[in-house]
């Protein structure tokens, strides 16, 4: 009798561990990275790619240069899934000597115009869960958040629509959705915050 109540108080514990482990993982909103993954980017601004596809733990077979929008930028093999999407990850450098880090783009083209108004009001939606309220200016016209944009969007009126956040100690995120000759892109931007 008392081995059997020590093991149901030992499984009643272990249950509770395994609750409250859970609870306290960090996650993000909808997979957007969260605050320790914006914090190991920004520990690497201004670093060479060599030095920070090794603090990243990035193999030569988790990365590859072609399809790069950018000479020296790294395309990580692996998708992110962004709002039920397979997003192409970019580690972004400065063209100019030496090639220094600044942010990462999370990258999603030939989006027909209905699929690109849903996968922006989703990370729309997932970016203000995770970070909060938007910092772009109040009174652009090309605010993605603003009132008739997702009906152009999905009509296919073409143009470039954005919303901007502070989402740690030196970096923005820059939503950016776009239609172009009836096709849509969409990217999250993630980089280093110009000097003030």
């Amino acid at each position: 009798m008392k081995k059997r109540f020590t093991r149901i108080i030992a499984l009643i514990c272990l249950v509770l561990a395994l609750v409250f482990a859970t609870a306290c993982q960090q996650t993000t909103a909808g997979g957007l990275p969260d605050h320790k993954t914006i914090e190991a980017y920004e520990a690497q601004y201004g670093n060479a790619a060599a030095d920070v596809t090794a603090a990243l733990k990035l193999s030569e077979s988790d990365y590859t240069t072609d399809g790069a929008h950018s000479p020296g930028n790294l395309v990580l093999t692996a998708k992110k899934e962004l709002a039920g999407k397979a997003f192409t990850e970019e580690l972004l450098f400065m063209r100019a000597d030496p090639q220094t880090f600044y942010g990462v783009d999370y990258i999603l083209g030939e989006l027909d115009p209905g699929q690109l108004a849903a996968v922006a009001q989703t990370l729309l939606a997932d970016a203000k869960a995770a970070y909060g309220e938007m910092s772009t200016y109040p009174g652009l016209d090309s605010r993605l958040s603003a009132e008739g944009i997702m009906e152009k969007i999905k009509s296919g009126t073409s143009g470039s629509w954005t919303e901007t956040w502070n989402v740690g100690k030196n970096t923005v995120l820059t939503l950016r959705a776009a239609v172009s000759e009836g096709v849509g892109s969409i990217g999250l931007h993630y980089q280093i915050e110009a000097a003030k």
